[in-house]
């Protein structure tokens, strides 16, 4: 399309698709947690069981690091040593369940970067 009409139509199509990707990415990954469950444990996809769990942080999975005491008494190095720690994941946690397993996982989608075949990122896991 050429013209105003066709600008017009550009201006749409870039204000709609980036709440179309968020979209896509919130409903995608409960399935796709359900698929990487199912591949990991060699468990039918219909035998497992996914439940959001927006209680839990991915703070609850990180060990609080405390810093050498020669930083900890200099209030500027403190400063700096505390921007440098790592910053937890932002992840979705879901409690996921079937053929023998019950697991709590913080997951999201992989990146472009992820190894082909991984359905879900899950940095955060337990056994429960």
């Amino acid at each position: 399309m050429k013209g105003p009409l066709g600008v017009v139509v550009v201006i749409v199509a870039l204000a709609i698709m980036p709440g179309v990707m968020i979209f896509k990415s919130c409903t995608a990954l409960p399935g796709r947690t359900r698929e990487e469950f199912s591949r990991m444990y060699s468990c039918p996809l219909d035998s497992v069981a996914n439940k959001a769990r927006p209680d839990v942080q991915a703070a609850d999975f990180e060990k609080p690091a405390t810093p050498p005491p020669e930083v900890a008494s200099d209030p500027a190095r403190l400063a700096v040593w505390k921007a440098n720690q790592p910053q937890p994941w932002s992840v979705e946690f879901f409690e996921l369940t079937g053929c023998g397993h019950h697991v709590l996982w913080g997951c999201k989608l992989p990146s472009s970067k992820s190894s082909s075949g991984v359905l879900a990122s899950c940095p955060y896991t337990r056994d429960l």
